[in-house]
């Protein structure tokens, strides 16, 4: 039977990493929110230049250029969202193992 003290670090060293994994996404995910902001407000300037009569060509390029990152950046975070609530599946997950082990004879 494995002792509850192997069980607890096992437990505690996993919700350990997983805290450390869901922080690393939570930086990430604000870190693309913030850049996406920005660029949707450059955008706004460049098409309120272009409407002013600035230069056309040098303008719609620079436009063209931060909507493709502004798109990357989307499908980004996206992505991120499916994540999150996979932490919490495992958190739980790791509870309900400790629980059976603790209970279970695996000699």
């Amino acid at each position: 039977m494995l002792q509850p003290e192997v069980i607890d670090y096992a437990v505690s060293e996993f919700r350990r990493q997983l805290r450390t994994t869901v922080s690393g996404i939570s930086d990430d995910i604000t870190g693309l929110r913030k850049r996406k902001e920005e660029l949707e407000r450059e955008i706004k300037r460049f098409s309120e230049a272009i409407a002013c009569g600035g230069p056309l060509d040098s303008l719609v390029h620079q436009i063209a250029i931060r909507e493709g990152e502004l798109k990357t950046i989307t499908n980004k975070l996206l992505s991120a969202i499916p994540a999150l609530p996979l932490s919490a599946e495992l958190e739980s997950c790791a509870v309900l193992w400790r629980v059976e082990f603790q209970t279970c004879d695996v000699s």
